[in-house]
Order: structure tokens, then C-alpha cells, then sequence
């Protein structure tokens, strides 16, 4: 199983500063909740992190840009 926390520190690092501000903080709450989750709810903690990037980047397949290479990290599509 893929480690969520590298995913999220994987996917903050390519994230422009100013312009995904905002995923960012979201991100790093939910690599918060994560670190001190119980075993059994890892789960819930991919989900909402999954409802988070869709709030943030919709739910259409990006094509370009920083967009697309956070989804191809979060799907392990990287290449």
C-alpha cells in the first residue's frame, strides 16, 4: 500500500506557492489527520483527501500544468 504522507509531501512539492495556496494548507491538514490516524482509518483519510483535490482541481482529467502532474502522483500515473 502507498504511504499517503509521501504522496501528499510529493504532490506539495510541485504545487506553485502562490497560486495553490490554498491546497496546499488543505493538503497539510490532511497529512496532519493522517500521521496521528488509527490503523483502521487510513482509508477515510484517502477518501477525504481525494474529495479535497477534486474540491480543489474538479473532477475533470487535467491535461497540462502543475494540475495534471498532481493528478498523475495522486493515480501513480507519474512519468
Amino acid at each position: 500500500m502507498r504511504d499517503l504522507g509521501k504522496v501528499i509531501d510529493e504532490m506539495i512539492a510541485v504545487i506553485p506557492p502562490i497560486e495553490g495556496e490554498i491546497l496546499i494548507a488543505r493538503l497539510k491538514a490532511q497529512k496532519e489527520s493522517f500521521l496521528f490516524s488509527a490503523p483502521e482509518l487510513v482509508g477515510i483519510r484517502w477518501q477525504v483527501t481525494s474529495e479535497c483535490l477534486a474540491d480543489e482541481l474538479g473532477n475533470k482529467r487535467q491535461t497540462e500544468g502543475w494540475q495534471k502532474t498532481i493528478q498523475d502522483i495522486w493515480m501513480d500515473k507519474r512519468s
